[in-house]
C-alpha cells in the first residue's frame, strides 16, 4: 500500500506562503508562485520511506524584511524535487543595485544543508548592508561556493569567495580570494 499527494497550484501567490517561509524574518512577500508536486509514502508497517517529485516555480518575488533589513527583489527560480532532493539551477535576484545568479542543492530535504554556487557580475557591498558604514566596496564578477544551512534559527553560510577585480573606494585591486563564514 502506498499514498500518494499531489500538490497543485497555477498562478498563486507568494503573499498566501509568508507564513510558511521564515515569517519571524520577513515584513512581507509578492509574487507568483507555480507548483506540481506529488509526494509518494508506503504505508508497510516496516517501511516509512517517501519520495517527492516536481517542481516549485517563483516569478518576480519579493521579501520584504523589517525596516533597515536587506529586501529581495525580482527573485526568479524554479526548485525541482527528486526522492529527497531538491535542487535550483539559474536561480536570480536583486538586492539594492547588485543582480545575483544562484545554483544550489539540498541531498534531503528533512536536513535542509545546501550547496551553492552564488554570482554577481557588479557586487556593491553596501547593498547588502553587512558593514556599518565605511568605504564603498565594489567587486566585478563575484562568485562565492559553499555551504548554508540553519542554525539555532539563524541562517549561517560559509565558502569561498573570488573576484578577479574591484574597488575599495578609489582604490583598484585585483585577484581577491577570501574564505568566508557569514551569519
Amino acid at each position: 500500500p502506498k499514498l500518494q499527494l499531489r500538490f497543485y497550484s497555477r498562478q498563486g501567490q507568494l503573499g498566501e506562503w509568508r507564513d510558511m517561509i521564515l515569517p519571524e524574518l520577513l515584513a512581507g512577500t509578492t509574487g507568483q508562485t507555480d507548483l506540481n508536486i506529488v509526494v509518494d509514502r508506503n504505508l508497510l508497517p516496516d517501511d516509512s520511506s517517501w519520495s517527492m517529485h516536481g517542481y516549485l516555480k517563483l516569478t518576480d518575488g519579493e521579501f520584504k524584511q523589517a525596516p533597515g533589513g536587506r529586501n529581495v527583489e525580482s527573485a526568479n527560480a524554479t526548485i525541482t524535487f527528486s526522492g529527497r532532493q531538491a535542487k535550483f539551477e539559474n536561480a536570480n535576484f536583486r538586492v539594492g543595485t547588485s543582480s545575483f545568479a544562484l545554483d544550489g542543492a539540498v541531498a534531503n530535504i528533512l536536513e535542509p544543508d545546501a550547496l551553492y554556487q552564488l554570482r554577481s557580475t557588479q557586487l556593491n557591498l553596501t547593498d547588502l548592508k553587512l558593514l556599518g558604514g565605511g568605504p564603498a566596496i565594489q567587486l566585478h564578477n563575484f562568485s562565492a561556493r559553499g555551504a548554508a544551512r540553519f542554525h539555532n534559527g539563524a541562517l549561517v553560510l560559509d565558502g569561498t569567495a573570488l573576484a578577479p577585480a574591484g574597488r575599495i573606494a578609489d582604490i583598484d585591486f585585483r585577484d581577491l580570494r577570501a574564505d568566508i563564514i557569514w551569519s
